[in-house]
């Protein structure tokens, strides 16, 4: 990590770190396990997913954090880049999130490997055929929201067709509420629900 600044008003502010210690660092070219922040957001511990060729930098708090990521790849052949704003870390259930995303390409077996290490349990065996049958994905957007709650903008590319998509999720534990457009072309959905 060539660089990182951490400041408190005092040696007591270190004790409530999430809230009252300044971070701003650069990390060029690390390799960061889900571990190595666990600390910032303890239910990362659940996790063992390991993230290499980060190249970014990030301001603030724990609890309001910035972060511009340049670039990043994870599993086998999956890489990211964008921009996050994220507040109410260390809690990643409940924070919320505006996140754009410059490009995200992600394989089908990456995207199962994510969901199950954030979720610990693998998804039904219909939505991992869709996965699988997508291939592959490269997606752009933004993101704004809670996990629950949120709007979703963006385009996407896959080894089934193009889709663009402008959606507003509202979920709860029983149901889920779906609001928006989307505009395909190409796509073989016959193909994906196979």
């Amino acid at each position: 990590m060539p660089r990182m600044t951490i400041s408190g008003r005092s040696w007591d502010q270190y004790k409530h770190y999430i809230d009252s210690v300044h971070m701003d660092g650069v990390i060029d070219y690390a390799t960061v396990h889900s571990s190595d922040i666990a600390y910032f957001a303890p239910n990362l511990r659940e996790w063992d997913v390991t993230v290499k060729d980060v190249d970014a930098s990030f301001e603030g708090y724990v609890r309001d954090l910035a972060v511009q990521l340049n670039s990043a790849s994870v599993g086998d052949n999956s890489s990211i880049s964008g921009n996050a704003h994220i507040v109410g870390l260390p809690d990643w259930r409940t924070s919320h999130y505006d996140v754009k995303v410059d490009d995200a390409y992600i394989t089908s077996s990456d995207a199962l490997m994510l969901v199950a290490e954030a979720t610990r349990k693998q998804l039904p065996a219909k939505a991992q055929d869709i996965v699988k049958n997508l291939g592959w994905v490269d997606v752009s957007g933004a993101y704004n929201g809670n996990l629950d709650v949120f709007h979703a903008k963006g385009r996407m590319n896959s080894g089934a067709g193009k889709m663009n998509a402008d959606v507003r999720i509202r979920r709860n534990n029983s149901s889920m509420n779906v609001k928006g457009d989307v505009v395909t072309k190409g796509l073989d959905v016959g193909r994906v629900l196979d």
